[in-house]
């Protein structure tokens, strides 16, 4: 801390079978997730991925996804977010709905970030 303010970081934290990766992004931080520890989850990751294919929806030209519960206006189950910061599917991870909408905020609401 210095006389104006705190020195912030995000640190993202990445686990797959072959290795974990950490990416340290300076002077950010994240507000924007409900903790998953108690919420239910009844897709794995396969089941969404198959409902992502399943669907008539452009498909992402990405390989991210993420679970998470995202915070927002609208309080919606956890998601998995397949995409990028340009175009993301939405398939919820308690009954399967698949959107291209983020279901936490009204369709008509508008919002815009950088990172």
């Amino acid at each position: 801390m210095d006389e104006q303010s705190y020195d912030t970081k995000v640190v993202a934290i990445a686990h797959t079978k072959d290795n974990n990766g950490i990416d340290v992004k300076e002077h950010a931080f994240w507000v924007g997730d409900f903790p998953l520890n108690e919420e239910e989850v009844k897709l794995t990751f396969s089941n969404a991925f198959d409902r992502l294919m399943e669907t008539n929806l452009p498909k992402p030209h990405s390989k991210y996804v993420v679970l998470r519960k995202e915070l927002g206006p609208i309080n919606a189950n956890p998601q998995y977010i397949f995409g990028n910061q340009n175009y993301q599917v939405y398939v919820d991870a308690v009954n399967g709905n698949v959107t291209e909408h983020n279901p936490v905020y009204p369709i008509d609401f508008e919002y815009s970030f950088t990172w």
